[in-house]
């Protein structure tokens, strides 16, 4: 009797179809890629080009020469003087609160040495509402904290005692620096210091600036006579911080587009 042999089944290979569906799956996704593409750039691509040609510009004010003045042989009748100067920009997030400027004042006084003198029994009032808030409010009535702007800074201003803003040296310089960043406003850059500004406090400035939001090391410039100050009364003088324009010409000069 003859003898078969029994042939085992072959595993079919599913190489194939695992490779075509590979494809199939890649294809599908470039084509989507595409079509998404093609959506972008056809359907919404002017909108996405005027995104990028729009620009937001904002402008801050800062300390720059003016203009020489020569006489008919050339000689320098009007000059600039540059001077090293601490700056400080006030930056244009309204976030930016009194505290927070007092607390990088905290730092700067104890890299520059500035003097005390032009503050004021108002400034240290000032400087005690803002650090001791709650005690101020303690103190008011109900009445008075019924009351909003103007009104309610009276309010505040009448229940700081004379002892309450005895302060020692050390604190008066800070309130000196505050009350001259204070008075920055959005993007505009108020001089903190700029006299007898010596290397050594620029290096310590420059050298904790990212502890110092704000504050830059620049450079503020003074109007010089060489001819003899007799010429300053004859050309006349730049105003100051202590000596500005009279208060009827501000309207004038500011809509023409001057900074105040």
């Amino acid at each position: 009797m003859p003898r078969y042999k029994l042939k085992k089944p072959k595993n079919k290979s599913h190489i194939p179809f695992r490779l075509n569906l590979l494809l199939m799956i890649s294809f599908l996704c470039f084509a989507a890629l595409f079509v998404r593409l093609g959506y972008i750039q056809l359907y919404n691509g002017q909108m996405f080009k005027r995104m990028v040609e729009r620009t937001e510009s904002t402008t801050s004010t800062g300390s720059v020469p003016r203009g020489m003045i020569y006489d008919s042989n050339g000689k320098i009748l009007v000059g600039n003087q540059p001077e090293r100067a601490i700056l400080y920009t006030r930056d244009s997030d309204s976030k930016v609160q009194a505290k927070d400027i007092i607390a990088v004042a905290r730092r700067l006084a104890s890299l520059v040495d500035v003097p005390t003198q032009e503050v004021t029994e108002r400034d240290r009032k000032d400087y005690f509402l803002v650090t001791n808030p709650d005690t101020v409010n303690g103190r008011l009535t109900a009445e008075q904290r019924k009351l909003a702007g103007s009104e309610a800074y009276e309010a505040q201003l009448g229940t700081v005692t004379e002892d309450d803003i005895q302060y020692s040296e050390s604190e008066l310089k800070i309130i000196a620096l505050f009350k001259r960043m204070n008075s920055a406003f959005s993007l505009s850059t108020v001089t903190v210091k700029n006299k007898n500004v010596t290397p050594d406090e620029v290096a310590r400035v420059s050298e904790h600036l990212g502890e110092l939001p704000g504050i830059q090391v620049g450079t503020d410039w003074q109007r010089v006579y060489p001819q003899g100050e007799m010429m300053r009364s004859i050309l006349g003088q730049v105003s100051s911080e202590h000596r500005g324009l009279p208060s009827e010409l501000a309207p004038m000069y500011l809509a023409r587009g001057y900074a105040m």
